[in-house]
Formats: C-alpha cells, sequence, structure tokens
C-alpha cells in the first residue's frame, strides 16, 4: 500500500467521525476497513460500519404491520398471564394447605385418644390395686376381731 493511500484512509476516517463523507466515500472507507491492516488500525469504525450493513440487511426484508400484530397476538393466546400464574399457584398452596391441616389435626385426634386410653388403664389399674388393698384391710378386720377376743381372753387370765 502507498503511503498516500494510508493519509486518504486517516482523511476519510476523519471526515466519517465529522460526519462530512458522502455515501460514495463511506463505502470506498468500508471496502478499505475490511482489509486486515485498515481493520486493526480502525477496530472501532470498521465494526460500527460492519454493523450498519448487518441492520440494512437484516431491514431489507419484506416487513408489514399485519404480521408484526399476527405475532403478538399468537404469543399472547400461548402465554398465561401473570395474573393467571398466581391464582394457579394460590389454588395448588390452599390445596397443600388444607391437606397439611387434615393430616396435623388426625394427628392430634390420634394422639388424644391414645392419651385418653392410657388414662383409662391407669385409672382401671388404680381401682384394682384399691380393691385390693380393700378386701385385704377387710380380711385383717375380721383377723383384728379375733385377736381383740384372744387379748381379752388372755387379760382374764392374767388379772383376775
Amino acid at each position: 500500500m502507498k503511503p498516500n493511500d494510508n493519509i486518504k484512509i486517516e482523511a476519510l476516517v476523519t471526515r466519517y467521525l465529522k460526519a462530512e463523507t458522502s455515501r460514495a466515500e463511506e463505502e470506498l472507507l468500508k471496502k478499505k476497513l475490511l482489509l486486515p491492516k485498515y481493520k486493526n488500525a480502525y477496530p472501532e469504525i470498521a465494526y460500527l460500519l460492519n454493523y450498519a450493513s448487518a441492520i440494512k440487511a437484516e431491514t431489507k426484508s419484506p416487513f408489514s404491520v399485519s404480521d408484526f400484530v399476527q405475532n403478538i397476538e399468537a404469543k399472547k393466546q400461548n402465554k398465561k398471564s401473570f395474573s393467571d400464574a398466581f391464582i394457579s399457584f394460590y389454588k395448588y398452596a390452599a390445596i397443600l394447605i388444607i391437606a397439611l391441616s387434615g393430616v396435623y389435626f388426625t394427628s392430634q385426634y390420634q394422639s388424644n385418644i391414645q392419651k385418653r386410653e392410657m388414662a383409662e388403664m391407669a385409672y382401671l389399674q388404680t381401682k384394682k390395686a384399691l380393691l385390693i388393698i380393700s378386701n385385704e384391710m377387710n380380711m385383717a378386720t375380721k383377723n383384728l376381731s379375733k385377736i381383740e377376743d384372744f387379748t381379752q381372753e388372755t387379760q382374764k387370765f392374767i388379772n383376775p
């Protein structure tokens, strides 16, 4: 490359940055910046010009407003709204809470039944023990009266 060519590219770049270039000069600058030598010297401008051409290629495809509106409507139909998702979440959360509270209260009821049964068993065992003690005391009272009779008889002989 000639030194004049370098000077010409530098002048084009400075004019491009000041927005003083024509369309033809911009195209020449774009072609020159595709070369590795200049691309490495001015990477930002090369990227900018390549980006602009890529955007132009994307916008050259036919675009209609009706297609855009149809795409948006199709997305709306396929997508649930935010409030629908929360309603669904709350519905399942309520079902879960009801199920968990049912399990909790059932276990509490079963626990109360077991405590009642244990208390009833303790009551019956205590009643049985008291009946046995009462029976033994009644038997002892009969024997005590015999001892008392014996004591009175012996007292007659000891103290006449």
